[in-house]
């Protein structure tokens, strides 16, 4: 939101567009600025896979923690073999520190100090484990 309100302010040279993107989005910040919004349609959903996506539960559940030690505790007690969880933390620190605590979950940490190359290789990993487990469900 900060971006486009930025681009709107100051301009750009040549054609700019952008486009923003999220499944909880407020759009408080875009008040009073020109924007298109889209929004998945019945055709849209009629889409097999798409409506797979959309209608597939997904339990998220708030916890009062105290620190990294007690978000580790968290993931440890809740996590499910065979599964994928994400752990969101604002800064480095936390990211490394929890991974570190739960290194016997295999954690794959994924963070803004990495280099643009390892960063890849380190999606590229959590692609193949993804479909590791995709293939292990089916």
């Amino acid at each position: 939101m900060q971006l486009y309100k930025h681009w709107q302010e100051l301009g750009t040279f040549g054609q700019t567009q952008l486009c923003l993107m999220s499944a909880t989005f407020d759009d408080r910040p875009l008040q009073g600025l020109e924007v298109e919004r889209y929004e998945l349609d019945t055709e849209d959903l009629a889409h097999a896979e798409l409506a797979a996506k959309v209608t597939r539960p997904k339990p998220v559940f708030r916890a009062a923690v105290e620190d990294v030690v007690d978000v580790a505790a968290l993931v440890e007690a809740h996590h499910l073999p065979g599964s994928l969880s994400l752990v969101v933390v604002n800064t480095v620190e936390r990211a490394r520190e929890i991974g570190r605590l739960i290194s016997n979950l295999a954690p794959l940490v994924i963070h803004s100090q990495f280099l643009g190359i390892d960063r890849e290789k380190l999606q590229q990993k959590s692609k193949v484990i993804k479909e590791s487990l995709l293939q292990l469900k089916s």
